[in-house]
């Protein structure tokens, strides 16, 4: 939940009950890291440097510290006898930020969700979730698509269906996996791990979820273990239409399960209509055959560490270290 101190407001077309869920801490800095990603502000380490740290102040509940002193001070490295009555740089760059943001959400950001202001009159930012009713373009998908601009897919975290709940190992490596084949191939832009995995466990609509990670497609699941069957169920949409653009159910043996992210990925390429080099391909593709307990025991491993508890991280290191005891670890099989 956000720090006590931070603005949030709410646009229509979002229902309310889902407010907590989609404006909060880790849904802005998404957000915030979306708008310095982008040329207006990557080009500028000022602008950059101002907008986070009033970002991060008002999370923190520090928006009564948003004073002209305090940012001529903290941001633009004035000295501790700036006087802002003679040195006008906050003001001055307080208006070229709020340009830069007005600009940004006209153009790239237009199908954002979070949207960051700095109303005039102060310095701390405002957070409001967008209306997504307006009409925009889509991807197009039933022609062959303009190479040099990337596609933009977020893989969202599968959901554990399987009967045990200790069983998420297997979801959140399968979404991990698929998140790094992706990200292989250069003409993709893929959204990080950290990112997606903010919406982990909540019920949120998947083409909201696309707009606030600025994605083009999204790719959601789920996977069942049952017995040594692994079943995915899987499928892509597109973020500006809602529309289905792949789905699919894969079973496999547990043994064989560490191929199903390549299966997802190949199919991922085919719906956006985006013909793989022989280069990507290849990177795309594991040149190896995983050994099938050191692959579970590593994905238990991972899992572990992200549970962010001492007896966890233990854990962690030792089946880390079961999975090296197997004849060069995971890579066993050269094709």
């Amino acid at each position: 939940m956000p720090q006590k101190g931070a603005q949030f407001a709410l646009v229509g077309g979002v229902p309310a009950s889902v407010e907590s869920d989609l404006l909060n801490a880790e849904t802005i800095r998404v957000g915030l890291e979306c708008v310095l990603a982008r040329p207006q502000f990557a080009k500028s380490p000022r602008a950059s440097r101002f907008l986070r740290y009033i970002v991060e102040a008002a999370l923190a509940g520090r928006r009564d510290c948003l004073k002209e002193y305090v940012l001529g001070v903290e941001v633009f490295d004035r000295a501790p006898s700036f006087d802002p009555r003679v040195d006008t740089i906050v003001r001055v760059e307080a208006v070229k930020l709020r340009g830069r943001l007005a600009q940004y959400y006209r153009g790239p950001g237009r199908k954002e969700s979070v949207i960051i202001d700095m109303p005039k009159g102060g310095y701390a930012p405002d957070f409001r979730l967008r209306s997504h009713r307006a009409s925009v373009r889509p991807l197009p998908i039933n022609e062959t698509r303009n190479l040099a601009v990337p596609v933009s897919v977020a893989v969202l975290p599968f959901a554990n269906l399987s009967a045990d709940p200790d069983q998420a190992y297997w979801s959140d490596g399968l979404t991990d996996e698929l998140t790094s084949a992706l990200s292989r191939i250069a003409r993709l832009r893929t959204v990080s791990r950290t990112s997606a995995f903010v919406f982990k466990g909540k019920a949120v609509d998947v083409r909201l979820a696309g707009r606030m990670l600025c994605a083009d497609v999204v790719v959601e699941g789920s996977v069942r273990m049952q017995a040594r069957r692994v079943r995915v169920s899987a499928q892509l949409i597109e973020v500006s239409t809602g529309l289905l653009l792949w789905s699919d159910i894969i079973e496999r043996e547990t043994q064989d399960a560490w191929a199903v992210q390549e299966e997802i990925a190949a199919a991922i390429m085919a719906a956006v209509k985006l013909e793989l080099t022989p280069e990507e391909s290849k990177a795309a593709t594991k040149n190896y055959i995983p050994n099938p307990e050191a692959f579970e025991l590593y994905l238990k491993g991972r899992y572990a560490v992200e549970r962010m508890d001492y007896h966890a991280q233990v854990e962690s290191v030792q089946l880390f270290q079961r999975a090296s005891f197997f004849p060069t670890s995971l890579a066993l099989t050269v094709n």
